[in-house]
């Protein structure tokens, strides 16, 4: 099992049941989750472009 399809089932899971439990206290979280994750993202993103192809 790849961490990809790992990720495809347990992120999806808690996204979900974050919203659910502050839907109601806080309409902007989700946004907020969503933000956050992209910006740690791009750190690595930038990281894993830098490396040398493979040859």
């Amino acid at each position: 099992m790849s961490i990809v399809s790992l990720a495809s089932i347990i992120a999806p899971l808690l996204f979900s049941s974050f919203y659910y439990i502050v839907k109601d206290k806080w309409t902007g979280a989700i946004w907020l989750l969503t933000m956050v994750f992209f910006v740690a993202a791009i750190p690595l993103v930038l990281c894993l472009n830098r490396r040398a192809p493979y040859t």
